[in-house]
């Protein structure tokens, strides 16, 4: 139970990063006052880790996000009104 909840921790600390690195990649990095080579390589790079810990996160959050979400990424629930 307790591995469990550092995993999920874990997974979530870890989809936070990735989200932080793909903004300062995409977003702050290009307004940083670096020659262009530098930023194109500081925006790859922060965009390379934040996939490489996206993904990370996803195997540790896979379950529980399977089970919470899959109702609404299931297409035949979409136009249906169901209780919440």
């Amino acid at each position: 139970m307790v591995k469990r909840k550092v995993s999920l921790l874990l997974g979530w600390a870890l989809l936070v990063f990735s989200t932080l690195m793909w903004i300062a990649g995409v977003a702050v990095i290009p307004l940083l006052s670096y020659d262009l080579l530098t930023k194109a390589w500081l925006a790859g790079s922060f965009i390379v880790i934040g996939e490489v810990t996206f993904y990370a996160s996803a195997v540790l959050l896979g379950r529980e996000l399977v089970k919470r979400y899959s109702r609404y990424l299931n297409p035949k629930y979409w136009t249906k009104k169901h209780k919440t």
